[in-house]
């Protein structure tokens, strides 16, 4: 029988992996955390869960000790304690390159390491910039637009920072209207503005602020305000980093201050998302995940193929694109679509970025309605991929996890030893 590159690598794999755990478990000490990548690419930043319930068994110490990991060189790494589907974890962060073992001692401490050592949140309003870190990405905003790259402790070791972007260039493109009227396809965006609408871009930035939780969830809230018929109109616009995971949740909210009411027109294909994908995804080629029941790949290679029509599909609204370098990025709905969206909305993906239409699951189609009493709120989540793992199944995780409010898991090329034991 004639073996496929994909069987013989599967095999060296497995063979590696089963090789790994003889030499775990013939070297390694209760106390001794490894980490292996077995990817052909790099992880460039990743958190590393392990049950806390395990770590104080395999120590021999009292649950809740305050503990700290021992790189091979002797530098001090920073452990946080959170939670993965409902129980308590110690995370470890550590970034790896293709093939790369890492091992880690872990003791005792005087205390847990603060949480800044990991996360991070900066805003300074009057440069309009801001930015955000959970020891696994970085997102950066500036102006209107925003960018997200794989960011940790360590990440730059393997590579530069500016060598890790996964978007770029991202910024919210939508209008707004004092009165409901159809759509407004095939215009210029001066004929646009001289209906009467008022772009986003508009909108002029006036507060904010940015913090990191106690979990390591890093969170920035910006509000801003229109001129015109839309100066009654409360834009507040939120970026989350989910504690260890590569996530980023974003949700905009639009509201007036009394009862008159506004709507987000339908022009063009419907406000929503722009972005770009950054150096991570930029091999020769690209790829796009868009049939919910299977990952089909298709070649992103022209302005045509990769549209999806959000009418077509009302049980999953989410894509995902990847490249041969081995990450991956997806983008989901943070609501559950229950039924198929009439009309002609769509969401695109390129060979060099991506569209995603703002989904209200009431109103369904766009101009969608907004005042005081009935604020519109939207959203989209984004998950980052790395070392060769399926982005269709990642991005399907968010889905399902997203829309109903818990955070998803996290598949890794990596596997995890505690002690010789594998646990992942």
């Amino acid at each position: 029988m004639k073996l496929t590159p994909t069987d013989t690598l599967c095999l060296l794999l497995a063979g590696l992996a089963s090789a790994g755990v003889a030499w775990a478990q013939e070297v390694a000490s209760d106390d001794q955390l490894t980490v292996i990548n077995y990817a052909r690419t790099p992880v460039y930043a990743t958190a590393v869960s392990v049950p806390a319930e395990t770590v104080y068994q395999a120590l021999g110490l009292p649950v809740g000790t305050p503990l700290e990991a021992v790189a091979e060189d002797g530098a001090v790494m920073p452990l946080l304690v959170g939670q993965d589907a409902g129980r308590d974890v110690v995370r470890a962060y550590v970034s790896l390159r293709p093939g790369e073992r890492r091992e880690l001692t872990l003791r005792k401490s005087e205390r847990w390491a603060a949480v800044d050592a990991v996360s991070r949140a900066d805003f300074d309003v009057s440069a309009g910039r801001a930015s955000l870190a959970n020891g696994v990405v970085r997102f950066e905003y500036q102006g209107d637009n925003w960018a997200l790259s794989l960011d940790g402790p360590q990440a730059d070791a393997v590579v530069g920072p500016e060598d890790r972007r996964l978007l770029k260039g991202c910024r919210i493109d939508l209008w707004l209207d004092a009165e409901r009227r159809g759509r407004l396809l095939g215009m210029s965006p001066e004929k646009v503005k001289a209906t009467g609408l008022i772009h986003s871009q508009d909108a002029k930035l006036t507060g904010g602020e940015a913090k990191v939780n106690p979990d390591g969830s890093a969170i920035l809230r910006l509000t801003r305000r229109f001129e015109g018929f839309a100066q009654d109109v409360k834009w507040t616009e939120t970026y989350t980093l989910l504690p260890g995971r590569p996530v980023l949740i974003f949700r905009l909210t639009l509201a007036t201050e009394d009862d008159a009411k506004r709507y987000l027109a339908f022009v063009q294909h419907g406000g929503g998302v722009h972005g770009r994908f950054g150096n991570l995804l930029m091999g020769k080629q690209r790829f796009g995940y868009q049939d919910p029941r299977e990952p089909k790949r298709l070649l992103l290679a022209g302005s045509e193929n990769g549209a999806l029509r959000i009418g077509w599909r009302g049980e999953k609204c989410w894509f995902a694109a990847d490249s041969e370098l081995g990450n991956g990025i997806g983008i989901a709905t943070t609501r559950e679509i229950k039924r198929g969206i009439p009309g002609s909305r769509i969401w695109t993906l390129s060979p060099r970025g991506f569209f995603s239409s703002f989904i209200d699951t009431e109103q369904e189609n766009m101009p969608y309605e907004f005042s005081a009493g009935k604020p519109l709120e939207l959203g989209f989540a984004f998950i980052g991929t790395q070392g060769g793992v399926s982005v269709w199944h990642q991005t399907q995780q968010l889905f399902r996890n997203v829309t109903k409010g818990t955070a998803p898991p996290i598949s890794s090329s990596c596997a995890v030893y505690l002690g010789g034991i594998l646990l992942r």
